[in-house]
């Protein structure tokens, strides 16, 4: 996909957006994982 660059605002705004909410699932599924992983261990142990 070819993107455009334009200076309106929009593309900005939603880029914005999307960083911020890829960051914070990226956050969630990182302790989820952290998670997942000491049931493991304490489950195996």
């Amino acid at each position: 996909m070819k993107t455009r660059r334009s200076p309106t605002e929009k593309p900005k705004k939603s880029f914005k957006k999307f960083s911020k909410n890829y960051a914070f699932s990226k956050h969630d599924f990182l302790k989820m994982q952290e998670f997942l992983n000491s049931r493991k261990l304490k489950n195996h142990f």
